[in-house]
């Protein structure tokens, strides 16, 4: 990266204010970049590929992109491409004639899948149709013929021809020679001095010939040097471990040809031979690595030893001896690659595991020749439970839930967090998921203490763990409450623990658990089975007194009918007008909330409930002490997963979030705003389930925490936990950008924009060693140009710097305190692109709006 001295001073003066600012700005919404992303990806990685200075994943979502099959880390941090939601198995970089662009193959393309999908730096679009079928492997190959896109695996060309081999050479696919099905890797070698495609797999044909699994392609014919035995071929690479140049094969097979070889072997050109003894199961993955002390091969795959050596499921061969890559990756490993970040060498693998030398890294890791790592550094897990508690080392939020460990912390189920760090709570915690917090004093003298619900209760006191015995299950809610015959205010919790003279719901007297009459039962139990559930807690008064609601899935409790929605009076359980009705498992209630629109308090119920009391009130319905009303909620949604009383300054108002459609699967969901009267749609972008909101304030003005099992789309880059702020300053795309050699120049900044705080701008996808032009604007006036947007004109500043090799430059600098909240600053890069017929392209226009 290029960075002259005076880069610093200069960003630092283009951003002093001047006459022109913006008027004074401040609304709520997301605070990015606060609690770090996923440590790795949601899914199984199939496959790596390195260019431009990034390494590019395929198969799951990475942390904090919501971008589904194929992402990029560039070293630091994950990038979406664009949100592609196919399964994939294999991806390439290929130039057709149009540029080169990336390549991705479904692993099934079935008749709506047909083809490959191509990235050209901007979006996805539909590529090379006609193929249909399994794909497990592609590579770029010049046969002679130009170069031209081969895939392998089980697949059907137009026509119904069945093939284990097709090229794409631009504008349609062939069959390459005869290959029956079966082809599960691909590799371009010239171990005998010209360059030949390497096939491997569990066909048996190739060219009219028998091929156990192994073949090669010259760009005319096919040969056969040997039979893969009683196996399967699933990975190729080249390799010099100083016998000269080799081609690797890994697989299940115990013999090539006859010769042993555990299920690896290497071939010059002319001879077999065994690479040091083998594995004790299948190879799938080859590459090779070197982290300036030479190059090794390295394998993966399924085994716990390679040549007798103890190396779970990683191991590198350096033509001697075979050694363990630390304590290796705990899970298949399918995808090995070299990255090299920064200059520093990196070995990162790929697969289907959740950790890497012990500790949290789901399905993928970096490897630096000394330990293993995580990509991300965030919350490993959901986050389900949250609450405001001051243990005597000063007020902190405190979150519960299934992560094990946090910012690179062993902090497992529950952590504490002060506004800038996270800490552990003791020794003796939860030892399974927390799903439930709260704050109570008993009035035994001992002060407050935090209440935790996972398997079992326990509370800490700021110095201990203590547990409270009688209850055990799943606890889902905590609630305080004193009513006629309660006996002051006590503890009540609710759950999953039926089978027990509680059932499901009990109250806290002293150290002893107490029932609430015949508890809450009965009902087919939420979708997955294990029986009746109370899912939350509210204390409400209709007018009558207060009186303690249950919500959940259930029929009532003892001879009362109370279906999923309950009240109880310190003395009995009685029904709310019929509770909520639905058909088959469609009528649960998940939370309740108090809530004064302006009318007066009422009980909101959100579930996946159609009606109740005969009304549609799908999906919420709010409860005034004689019947159901339907709020007017106008934003669509499936199921609500959360809701909260919170005010961003506007007054009080009723946050919720839910699915748009009947699915669990990671959708964008619906984060809103309810004031009494109009229903408004803040954010379209979590993805996945979001478990609990939490009002807080730091000291910062009033800020919500959302937890849950969610992925965040950008600029939040925060996974599991995400923060709403009251007023927040952010950094918005305004797009604009033209496209060049490398796709749209990208500007991007990220930090917070506020005084004290450090931002970074950066510009990447520009040519290598490129011209830029930045202009940075106070009072914009956008005009269409070269085909995009000016959007930082008049500039208030302009200045140049080149782009580093990777086409890449960016800068580092405090945020100055001069800028009054809500000024607008707008960036934008004018990039040299020789490739293009204007000789320009322009990055998109980005705004940051100070804090």
């Amino acid at each position: 990266m290029i960075l002259r001295p005076t880069v610093l001073a200069v960003l630092a003066v283009l951003l002093l204010p001047t006459g022109d600012a913006s008027a004074q700005f401040c609304g709520p919404g997301w605070l990015p970049e606060q609690f770090g992303e996923f440590p790795g990806v949601d899914d199984e990685v199939f496959d790596l590929s390195v260019r431009n200075g990034r390494l590019y994943v395929a198969g799951g979502e990475a942390g904090g992109t919501g971008a589904r099959s194929v992402v990029a880390w560039d070293g630091s941090r994950w990038v979406g491409l664009g949100g592609l939601s196919i399964n994939t198995h294999a991806i390439e970089w290929f130039d057709d004639g149009s540029g080169t662009a990336l390549y991705a193959a479904p692993w099934f393309a079935g008749p709506a899948l047909v083809g490959l999908r191509k990235w050209d730096g901007n979006s996805w679009t539909f590529a090379a149709p006609g193929l249909v079928g399994f794909v497990d492997d592609m590579v770029a190959y010049d046969d002679g013929g130009g170069p031209a896109l081969y895939a392998g695996g089980d697949l059907t060309l137009s026509g119904g021809v069945s093939t284990g081999l097709a090229r794409w050479d631009g504008s349609s696919w062939e069959a390459l020679g005869e290959l029956n099905p079966g082809v599960h890797a691909l590799h371009v070698s010239d171990i005998d001095g010209s360059p030949k495609l390497y096939v491997t797999g569990e066909f048996t044909m190739a060219g009219g010939m028998n091929a156990g699994g192994f073949a090669v392609w010259d760009g005319t014919s096919w040969t056969s040097p040997g039979t893969l035995e009683f196996g399967d071929g699933f990975a190729l690479a080249t390799f010099d471990d100083g016998s000269g140049p080799r081609l690797a094969v890994g697989g299940d097979f115990p013999t090539v040809s006859g010769l042993p070889v555990a299920g690896l072997a290497a071939w010059d050109g002319s001879t077999w031979s065994a690479i040091g003894g083998g594995t004790d199961g299948r190879v799938t993955a080859l590459t090779t690595f070197d982290d300036g002390s030479g190059a090794v091969l390295v394998a993966g795959g399924d085994f716990s030893t390679a040549g007798g050596v103890a190396a779970t499921r990683v191991a590198t061969w350096d033509g001697t001896s075979w050694a363990a890559v630390g304590a290796g990756v705990g899970g298949d490993c399918f995808a090995l690659a070299q990255f090299d970040a920064g200059g520093t060498p990196g070995l990162y693998a790929g697969g289907d595991f959740s950790t890497a030398g012990g500790d949290p890294a789901y399905h993928i890791a970096h490897w630096d020749g000394a330990a293993w790592s995580s990509l991300g550094d965030g919350f490993d897990d959901d986050v389900l439970s949250a609450a405001w508690f001051d243990d005597g080392s000063g007020p902190a939020l405190y979150l519960g839930g299934e992560f094990s460990t946090v910012a690179g912390l062993e902090t497992p189920h529950i952590v504490r967090y002060d506004g800038t760090s996270f800490s552990a709570v003791g020794t003796g915690g939860p030892v399974t998921e927390v799903g439930c917090l709260t704050v109570f004093d008993n009035g035994d003298g001992n002060g407050p203490m935090l209440y935790a619900g996972s398997n079992d209760v326990r509370r800490w006191n700021g110095t201990v763990w203590e547990t409270l015995p009688g209850i055990a299950g799943r606890i889902h809610a905590f609630a305080v409450f004193d009513g006629p015959g309660v006996g002051g205010p006590l503890l009540h919790a609710a759950g999953r623990f039926g089978g027990t003279a509680y059932n499901n719901v009990a109250r806290l007297f002293g150290t002893n658990w107490i029932t609430l009459g015949q508890g809450l039962s009965g009902g087919s139990g939420p979708i997955g089975g294990g029986g009746p559930t109370v899912f939350d807690l509210a204390v409400y008064d209709d007018g009558s007194g207060e009186a303690l609601y249950a919500g959940g899935v259930f029929a009532g409790s003892g001879s009362i009918s109370a279906r999923n929605v309950a009240r109880w009076d310190g003395i009995t359980w009685s029904p709310l007008a019929g509770g909520s009705s639905g058909t088959n498992d469609d009528d649960d209630v998940y939370a309740l909330e108090v809530f004064d629109p302006g009318t007066g308090p009422k009980l909101y119920a959100k579930g996946r409930f159609q009606s109740a009391q005969g009304s549609t009130i799908y999906p919420v319905g709010a409860w005034n002490g004689t019947s159901w009303t339907d709020p007017g909620f106008t934003v669509p949604v499936f199921r609500l997963t959360e809701m909260a009383v919170f005010d961003d300054g506007d007054g009080p108002a009723l946050y919720t979030n839910g699915r748009p459609t009947d699915t669990f699967s990671s959708v964008g969901t619906r984060f809103t705003r309810f004031d009494g009267t109009t229903h408004t749609l803040l954010e379209d972008g979590i993805q996945g389930v979001v478990e609990v909101m939490a009002p807080v304030d730091f000291g910062q003005g009033p800020e919500l925490f959302v937890g849950g099992s969610f992925q965040s789309l950008p600029p939040l880059r925060d996974s599991f936990l995400a923060r709403w702020s009251s007023c927040s300053g952010l950094w918005e795309d305004l797009g604009g950008g033209t496209s060049g050699d490398k796709g749209v120049p990208g500007l991007d900044g990220t930090g917070l924009p506020a005084a004290g705080e450090t931002v970074t701008v950066e510009l990447e996808r520009a040519p290598s060693y490129a011209f830029l032009l930045a202009w940075v604007s106070f009072a914009p006036t956008p005009f269409p140009a070269v085909g995009g947007t000016v959007h930082a004109w008049p500039f208030s500043g302009q200045f140049a710097f080149l782009a580093d090799s990777q086409g890449d430059w960016s800068v580092t600098v405090p945020w100055p305190a001069g800028l009054l909240p809500g000024t607008e600053t707008w960036f934008q890069f004018v990039v040299q692109d020789d490739s293009v017929i204007y000789g320009i392209t322009l990055s998109n226009g980005l705004k940051g709006t100070s804090m």
